[in-house]
């Protein structure tokens, strides 16, 4: 259509408007000309294909600024997510009062409570009386005195490497008492910081469990589904971690090993970290029955959690549990690698029900709908919703 404008004389001139510019020659075999769409609510004339490439670009930057507030947020963000797990875990405790022992919903609620405070407590007092034991001084000395006696055994299979010495013994006043001293110092400050996280916890579950209402329906939408999802995960991770933790610690007491208590609370813990907790677990105890302990116990200290961590964890969980989570096992260990460099050892707990989290919420917004096929596996899924997507909106031309 030809534009009018008008000169100085107030006579009206014909401009022919420009024709559509082609595309350039390194997309003209995949895209045909340039059509009217809309992208990003303008209407222009504008490429197909770099409407996705913007989409994209702005995709990306929504993750890098959402991961960078995740991070500056993260003193009040752990103590809220551990206390959002707290609280699925307390809720059937206060709907099993309410509907079998027909408690009031207040007197269920701090019930409930009491009870999650002094299960605590007591978890606290055994890691405390543990930490106690082992740094008793007649335990260093029996650490360092075994300790050196190991050290020698190992330096006479290597007598080649102390040849040109000065004939000393390099083993002589090793400072075993004082790195235990070091360990258990940094071993309570981390605790300190524990302490302090617990009292945030306790606020915010205080708060949430006052909100909840027992026996409610179900939740829809988003927000309905990750709250199954976590509750399911939750309770049958809990139950299971706690059988798990009870076993071991029952065969560790049976090969007499010391500070069964704390092993004990460590295999319950450390089985939420998906993968890596359970190996860590099951090798702790060894290093102390080292000392006091032959090859034979030491082997079966190793079997019989081993094998308890792989019928429970391995074998009976994925069944209990089915295709809840929809996460693939690669993605599972990426998501303890990701939340564990992102929030430290809460994030390495939390890190399963974090990336079912946030897969659910992809899976709802067409944009990020596959990077939730990406997360559950379905690699092929993905590859060809991307090819038909390239398909139907940059045609080819013949």
């Amino acid at each position: 259509m030809p534009t009018s404008l008008r000169d100085s004389r107030n006579c009206s001139i014909a401009v022919p408007s420009a024709p559509p510019l082609p595309p350039p020659p390194y997309l003209s075999d995949r895209v045909g000309t340039a059509t009217d769409i809309t992208c990003g609510g303008l209407g222009v004339r504008f490429l197909p294909g770099l409407c996705q490439v913007r989409t994209g670009c702005l995709v990306i930057i929504t993750l890098c600024v959402l991961v960078s507030a995740l991070h500056w947020l993260r003193p009040v963000l752990v103590p809220l997510v551990v206390a959002v797990a707290l609280q699925n875990v307390l809720a059937p405790v206060v709907d099993l009062l309410v509907y079998r022992g027909r408690f009031p919903r207040a007197l269920a609620i701090a019930s409930s409570l009491l009870v999650g405070l002094g299960v605590l407590a007591l978890l606290g007092s055994v890691v405390v009386s543990s930490i106690r034991e082992l740094t008793r001084r007649k335990n260093m000395r029996l650490y360092q005195n075994t300790l050196e006696a190991l050290l020698r055994r190992a330096s006479h299979l290597f007598d080649g490497l102390r040849e040109g010495t000065d004939g000393g013994d390099p083993l002589q006043d090793l400072p075993i008492a004082d790195a235990a001293v070091e360990t258990t110092k940094t071993l309570v400050n981390e605790a300190m910081g524990l302490l302090e996280m617990s009292f945030l916890v306790l606020i915010f579950t205080i708060y949430l469990m006052q909100g909840y209402q027992p026996l409610r329906p179900p939740r829809k939408g988003i927000g309905g589904r990750i709250e199954a999802r976590l509750k399911r995960y939750l309770v049958i991770k809990t139950i299971l971690s706690l059988v798990i933790g009870l076993l071991v610690g029952l065969i560790l007491l049976a090969l007499n090993a010391p500070l069964v208590g704390m092993w004990t609370f460590l295999n319950f813990a450390l089985n939420f970290i998906p993968n890596l907790g359970p190996a860590i677990a099951t090798l702790l105890p060894v290093p102390l029955m080292l000392f006091s302990h032959g090859g034979f116990s030491i082997m079966l200290a190793i079997a019989l959690p081993s094998l308890v961590h792989v019928v429970l964890g391995g074998l009976l969980e994925p069944k209990l549990m089915g295709d809840h989570m929809e996460l693939h096992p690669i993605t599972v260990m990426l998501g303890l690698i990701f939340w564990g460099a992102l929030w430290g050892l809460p994030g390495m707990f939390m890190s399963a029900p974090l990336t079912a989290a946030f897969k659910i919420v992809f899976e709802s917004i067409e944009v990020t709908a596959p990077f939730a096929r990406v997360l559950s596996g379905n690699i092929d899924s993905f590859m060809d919703a991307r090819l038909a997507s390239e398909e139907d909106v940059l045609p080819r031309s013949h």
